[in-house]
């Protein structure tokens, strides 16, 4: 069996966050956890988080707002990334 190829810093299991408030969350994580902000992809229409990522010590969190409208459309239009 061939061995899982992770990009670095990523783990086996990690979690996804869909929240009410992302923002909220991510100066909370920021400001109580000392939380990086590692990526933040903020929605092209209206200031919602479509896509986050946060390291707390060796740990990385990703994160989205519930209220964000996704579509890998959206995504790849405007990261350029699929």
């Amino acid at each position: 069996m061939q061995k899982l190829q992770l990009p670095p810093n990523y783990q086996t299991v990690m979690p996804y966050l869909i929240l009410k408030g992302a923002k909220q969350f991510l100066q909370f994580a920021k400001s109580i956890f000392a939380a990086e902000e590692v990526a933040v992809y903020h929605a092209p229409e209206g200031d919602g988080i479509m896509h986050g990522e946060i390291k707390i010590g060796d740990s990385l969190i990703m994160f989205a707002g519930a209220n964000c409208t996704f579509t890998w459309q959206v995504w790849t239009k405007h990261t350029g990334k699929l």
